[in-house]
């Protein structure tokens, strides 16, 4: 499994995006589309330079831009015949399409990116991605800021001396009771230091428990029918790490909204230290949208 990923992220390195065919299924899933591996290879060479695409905005780089593809980490899950991987892609600033280009738009651009591949008969078959929108915003006029992915590969691994560390079972009993209780609206069970700490990190950044708490109870008042379920959690019980594939529903106007949302959690003594969050906003905005658009 891991040397068809590589070997299908080395064909998109290169744009040898033919190439795809030799490492995917002939009925292959993507973000929920299906392809077969002719459609498949059409769809790269018409979409396979864009970075995101959507109404929030649309960003692309010249056909002639490198870009560099980096598995910065990602484990195998022989039993679920699935691969989750975290993916770092580079294009430089000065090849970004856009309208008005900045004289900041230097160096390079950065997304990270979170995907779970499933294996039938030995290829890929299913490929389910979330690209980092925010940090991606973050990067680009106004703002233009310099931006470091987070690094899930380069963050160090609980030490074996840790007082509790959680087998594979334990790590995945842990989260289910967790989002069990964020699911029943039990804020102040399900966020709290029973499971977390009370400041940690996410995407690079730290938190605070009571402020994320806080922030949470705000969105569950607003959209009351809230609800996230699992659709695949891959534990990682040698580096006390969870990744998981969550799918998050609730109402809007009347109609039932959708949004994928990719998740790894760090575990040091049976807690929450760190989390790295990618959840569609593209999608989420396209829904809304339509929804918006029916009601005008």
């Amino acid at each position: 499994m891991e040397s068809a990923v590589r070997g299908w992220i080395d064909c998109m390195q290169q744009r040898k995006l033919d190439g795809t065919s030799n490492y995917i299924h002939s009925e292959y899933r993507q973000n929920g589309r299906l392809f077969s591996r002719d459609t498949f290879t059409d769809y790269l060479n018409e979409t396979g330079a864009r970075i995101f695409q959507g109404q929030l905005e649309e960003v692309q780089v010249s056909s002639d831009s490198e870009w560099i593809w980096t598995i910065d980490d990602l484990l195998v899950a022989e039993d679920a015949q699935c691969l989750w991987g975290n993916i770092i892609i580079r294009w430089p600033r000065s090849k970004l399409r856009r309208e008005a280009p900045s004289a900041q738009e230097t160096g390079d651009l950065t997304v990270a990116e979170h995907s779970f591949f499933w294996f039938t008969d030995g290829k890929i078959s299913k490929r389910e991605f979330v690209r980092d929108w925010e940090g991606l915003q973050a990067q680009l006029p106004p703002q233009g800021c310099s931006w470091a992915v987070d690094s899930i590969g380069g963050t160090p691994v609980p030490s074996m001396n840790t007082r509790l560390r959680l087998t594979h079972e334990g790590l995945d009993q842990r989260y289910r009771t967790y989002l069990g209780l964020v699911n029943a609206k039990q804020l102040e069970s399900a966020l709290s230091t029973e499971f977390w700490y009370s400041q940690f990190t996410r995407n690079g950044k730290p938190r605070f428990l009571d402020e994320f708490r806080a922030e949470l109870a705000v969105l569950f008042s607003t959209m009351s029918d809230i609800r996230a379920d699992i659709q695949l959690l891959l534990p990682d019980a040698s580096k006390q790490r969870i990744h998981v594939h969550v799918k998050a529903t609730c109402t809007f106007r009347s109609s039932k909204v959708e949004v994928r949302d990719h998740i790894t959690y760090q575990f040091v003594d049976g807690r929450i230290s760190r989390i790295w969050q990618f959840f569609d906003m593209v999608d989420l905005e396209t829904q809304v949208s339509a929804i918006v658009g029916q009601g005008s």
